[in-house]
C-alpha cells in the first residue's frame, strides 16, 4: 500500500510539472527571459502529453477531433491569407494539448484530474487576490495592439484575463467534492476558494465576470433544485445563448435594459466600444464568409476590427476560420451537449451544464480560447465517465 501512494504521489508531482508552463500567468509573460523558459517548457509539455496519449495507444474520440478540425481550419486561413502562422498554430495546440491531458489523467483515476489541476490553480488565484488587494491600481502596464495601453494587469494578467483561472478554479474545486462525497457537499476549503474567487471578481467589476459569476451563483447554493427541474438543462441554456447573441450582437436591443447595463454594471450602451468593433467584424466576415480572414498578430487584426479580437466568440470564429470554423465550433458544443444530456438531473452534470452557460455568455463579450478554457469543455464532455466511476467507488466502499 505504502509503495502503490509513492507511487501515484511521484506520479501526479510529474504530471504537475507537465501541466504549469500551460497555465503561465499572465504576469510572466512580461518578463523576457521567464516568458522565453515557459515557452520551451510549453514545447517540452506539449511533446510529452502527444508521446502520452500515443504511447498507450488511445483513439483520438469525436470531441477531440472535432475541436482539433476547429483550430485546424484556422490555419488554413491563416496559410491563404499569409496571417500569423505561428500564432495559429499555437493556439491549435494549446487547446488540443489542453484536452488529451484531461483524457489521458481521467482515465488514470478522475481524482487524480482533479489533485493534478486544483493546487496549482488555488495557488494562481489566491496569489491574484493578494496582488489586487497589495496593488489595487494595477502592478503593471502592458501595450496590446495599437498605441492602446493598458495598467490593470495583476499576477494573473487583466482583469477580464482572471475568468478562466477562476472558472476552472471554483469547477474543479466544486466538482471534486460532488465526486468525493458522492452528494451536492461543498467543503471548507472550496468555500474558502469560491468566496476568493468572488472577492476578485466583485473588487475589479469587470462587467463580463460579474455577469458569469452572478450566473453560477444560484447553482452553487441550491444545486438540488437545479437537478429536480427538468428545464434547468444544458439545452435550455445554449438555446439562452443563442437568443443572447441575435438579440444583442445582431439585433441590438440592449436599450430596453438601459437600466441594468448602466445602472448596474456602469457600462454604456456600446459596452464600452463593443458595438462598433462587431460592426467591422461583420464587414469583414461578410467579405470572405466561407474561410475567414485567418488569425493576425494584434497590430494587424487592429487594423481589420479596431481591437485585437472581435470581443464575441462567433464573430471571431466567423472572421478567422469563415463559416467552416463555425460549424466545427457549435458541433462540439452540440457533443458536449449530449453528453451532458444523459445524466441531466446528477448534480455534476448540472453545474458542468451551469458552468458552460456561464461561460458562453460571457463570450459573448470577450474572447476566451485558452487551454484552461477548454478544460471545463474537456470535463463536461466526459462527465458521463467521471460519474461512472464514482458510482463504481461507491459500490466498492458500499461492499467493503
Amino acid at each position: 500500500m505504502y509503495i502503490k501512494r509513492k507511487t501515484l504521489s511521484i506520479q501526479k508531482i510529474g504530471y504537475m510539472i507537465l501541466l504549469f508552463p500551460m497555465i503561465e500567468p499572465g504576469s510572466f509573460e512580461q518578463i523576457r527571459i521567464i516568458d522565453l523558459t515557459f515557452n520551451l517548457l510549453k514545447l517540452i509539455s506539449y511533446v510529452s502529453i502527444f508521446l502520452l496519449y500515443i504511447g498507450k495507444r488511445r483513439k483520438i474520440d469525436i470531441f477531440s477531433l472535432t475541436v482539433l478540425s476547429c483550430y485546424f481550419t484556422g490555419i488554413i486561413s491563416t496559410i491563404l491569407h499569409r496571417g500569423w502562422l505561428y500564432g495559429a498554430a499555437v493556439q491549435m495546440t494549446i487547446v488540443v494539448s489542453m484536452i488529451l491531458f484531461v483524457k489521458i489523467l481521467l482515465e488514470e483515476d478522475p481524482m487524480l484530474c482533479f489533485d493534478v489541476f486544483l493546487p496549482l490553480l488555488k495557488v494562481l488565484i489566491y496569489a491574484n487576490l493578494i496582488s489586487i488587494i497589495l496593488f489595487p491600481n494595477g502592478m503593471y502596464t502592458d501595450m496590446v495592439g495599437v498605441n492602446y495601453y493598458r495598467s490593470t494587469n495583476w499576477i494573473l494578467g487583466t482583469d477580464n484575463g482572471h475568468v478562466p483561472y477562476l472558472i476552472a478554479g471554483m469547477t474543479i474545486a466544486i466538482v471534486r467534492d460532488y465526486y468525493q462525497y458522492g452528494k451536492a457537499k461543498i467543503s471548507f476549503r472550496s468555500w474558502c476558494l469560491i468566496v476568493a474567487c468572488y472577492m476578485t471578481v466583485f473588487i475589479r467589476w469587470p462587467a463580463t465576470a460579474v455577469v458569469g459569476m452572478i450566473i453560477i451563483f444560484p447553482v452553487i447554493f441550491m444545486p438540488k433544485l437545479f437537478a429536480k427541474r427538468k428545464w434547468l438543462n444544458i439545452v435550455t441554456y445554449m438555446i439562452v445563448a443563442e437568443v443572447f447573441f441575435f438579440a444583442v450582437v445582431i439585433f441590438r436591443t440592449q436599450n430596453y435594459l438601459g437600466f441594468l447595463i448602466q445602472g448596474f454594471l456602469h457600462k454604456d450602451l456600446t459596452f464600452s466600444g463593443r458595438t462598433p468593433i462587431w460592426n467591422q467584424a461583420m464587414s469583414a466576415i461578410s467579405a470572405k464568409p466561407l474561410l475567414g480572414w485567418g488569425v493576425y498578430d494584434s497590430k494587424t487584426a487592429w487594423g481589420y476590427l479596431g481591437h485585437v479580437h472581435a470581443h464575441n466568440i462567433i464573430l471571431q470564429m466567423l472572421f478567422s476560420g469563415g463559416i467552416l470554423q463555425l460549424v466545427f465550433f457549435l458541433y462540439f458544443h452540440i457533443l458536449t451537449m449530449k453528453k451532458l444530456m444523459k445524466n441531466k438531473h446528477n448534480v455534476i452534470t448540472c453545474f458542468f451544464s451551469v458552468m458552460i452557460f456561464s461561460m458562453l455568455i460571457m463570450n459573448q463579450m470577450e474572447i476566451y480560447q485558452s487551454g484552461i478554457w477548454f478544460l471545463i469543455y474537456a470535463l463536461a464532455y466526459n462527465s458521463d465517465k467521471i460519474i461512472m466511476h464514482q458510482r463504481e467507488c461507491q459500490l466498492v466502499r458500499n461492499r467493503s
